[in-house]
């Protein structure tokens, strides 16, 4: 399949869907307990960097897998 038929598939906005709202609830849920559990809260930022960086990263290696798709 190619990239512009799976984008036009009903589940691709699903997927999508739950691909941000996953990474909404993850990177709130870092935000909330950094200020309330750390001693420091910028370890909270730098630890919701780091699961942004993750999804992008789980994105773009399905995205090769799937279409073939140059990594970076």
């Amino acid at each position: 399949m190619d990239k512009k038929t799976f984008h036009k598939k009903w589940y691709y906005k699903l997927l999508l869907f739950v691909y941000w709202i996953s990474l909404i609830l993850i990177i709130g849920t870092l935000v909330v307990f950094s200020f309330y559990e750390d001693d420091i809260p910028i370890a909270g930022l730098f630890w919701v960097i780091v699961a942004a960086f993750l999804y992008w990263v789980i994105k773009k290696i399905l995205y090769y897998i799937m279409f073939k798709e140059r990594f970076l």
